[in-house]
């Protein structure tokens, strides 16, 4: 173990966030005892997506995409030990689900949290302090107490993960919120007249279908709007499911900036979209309650972009503009829900400290091991898991990839093999 000038300790890794990556990445870390790791998460305990924890839904990747299996099936981390620690193997047998429920993935996820003590919660970091010429950098924590604190690290790894993101008509406007505070605001926006939900992904497909099934006892209107050309299907066939390998990921990466930007616009159909199962749901709640000739009180309008949103009469007055005929048309609604994503979460103290990174058209360039790109040589790394779309595609996101790009860190910290990398893992080829 490596001291500072002041005999502090030197970790060989901080880790800034505590997500589902940086959590399977402590976890894998703690049961190797491959080397010296802190993590630190600015909120008091781990908590995944709480506002979007509807009853029924499930993640949109395999339970062996957890903490733990694709890097070590017998780790005790698995999901399948937690399910047997929790006496429910037998249930998920008869359950015959591929995908996990998203509120056990969460309480699967506490757990591990649980059984791991290199992460620290309450800790908020304030700023990073390049001090490579030493063999370190200096990260200054702020407690819950108000003080700060100071430790040293060899390797930085950001996983500060993702915003909330309105566009510019739905920022600060009253009456409107951000799909992820969906299960918050629920039930005052169920007493509504009128309720509109903005977007075309998964979280709107969700959010419509749980407003759809309580519609009949609260009798509010409920309309559907997306700029999207229809209300689409994610691509979930056996060879698409391809582009979420190690084997994509080297190809992509390696191509020039130009063409991994046009790739990225290819591969938007494997990327985004609403799971199969949720729209056969919507479909058939929607067909049941139509039978007889009965009306809906719903609408559902695809290639609507939203332009503007004003307060009338105690209304939310939305302007649209359809998206191939160019005409804009208004309508009006008690409450809004927006389903418009989100941005990735870069900290100002993150960009200062390395803005002497190499850029590629404003985005950090990122190597094939998660690492930031110096002009100089420097002995330590600095990894990114967040805004790395244009360097990593379609993996950048997916929590299938996730224990992946903590194998790479890993064994790129440790200078050895801690854990297998798998290559050549599909049956077709990229090259």
């Amino acid at each position: 173990m490596r001291a500072g000038d002041d005999g502090m300790k030197i970790y060989d890794l901080i880790g800034i966030g505590l997500g589902p990556y940086h959590l399977g990445m402590a976890a894998l870390i703690q049961e190797a005892d491959a080397f010296d790791a802190l993590f630190f998460e600015k909120n008091d305990e781990f908590n995944w997506h709480p506002g979007m924890l509807i009853d029924g839904t499930d993640l949109q990747v395999a339970f062996l995409a957890d903490l733990a299996t694709f890097a070590n099936p017998k780790s005790q981390f698995t999901y399948l030990n937690y399910l047997h620690e929790h006496n429910r193997m037998y249930q998920f047998f008869s359950f015959k689900e591929f995908e996990m429920p998203r509120e056990e993935y969460n309480h699967y996820a506490k757990w591990a949290a649980s059984r791991l003590d290199n992460c620290l919660y309450s800790r908020s970091v304030v700023s990073i302090q390049d001090q490579s010429e030493k063999g370190y950098y200096e990260v200054t924590v702020g407690t819950a107490h108000g003080t700060n604190e100071t430790y040293l690290a060899k390797n930085i790894s950001l996983g500060t993960g993702s915003n909330p993101y309105l566009p510019s008509p739905a920022r600060n406007t009253p009456g409107l919120s951000h799909s992820s505070e969906y299960t918050n605001i629920k039930e005052q926006y169920k007493n509504s007249e009128s309720i509109a939900i903005i977007g075309s992904g998964q979280s709107a497909a969700e959010i419509f279908l749980d407003l759809l099934e309580s519609q009949p006892y609260h009798n509010y209107h409920l309309s559907w709007y997306t700029r999207s050309p229809g209300i689409l299907q994610l691509e979930s066939s056996k060879f698409g499911q391809e582009f979420f390998t190690p084997d994509f990921t080297d190809y992509f990466h390696q191509l020039p900036l130009e063409k991994r930007e046009h790739a990225l616009s290819m591969l938007d159909y494997v990327r985004n979209g609403i799971a199969p199962a949720t729209l056969n749901s919507i479909y058939r709640w929607m067909y049941h309650r139509s039978s007889g000739g009965k009306q809906l009180n719903i609408t559902i309008q695809p290639n609507a972009e939203l332009k503007d949103i004003y307060q009338k009469d105690h209304m939310l007055t939305s302007t649209f503009e359809h998206q191939l005929s160019h005409i804009s048309f208004e309508r009006s609604f008690d409450k809004i829900i927006a389903a418009t994503g989100y941005q990735p979460n870069l900290p100002s103290f993150f960009s200062k400290a390395f803005n002497h990174a190499k850029m590629e058209n404003g985005h950090f360039a990122v190597s094939r091991d998660y690492s930031l790109q110096f002009n100089e040589n420097r002995p330590g790394n600095v990894f990114l898991l967040t805004s790395i779309e244009k360097t990593h595609g379609a993996e950048a996101t997916n929590m299938g990839m996730a224990v992946n790009r903590n194998v790479h860190i890993i064994n790129k910290i440790a200078g050895r093999e801690v854990y297998k990398n798998p290559r050549n893992v599909t049956f077709q080829s990229f090259e």
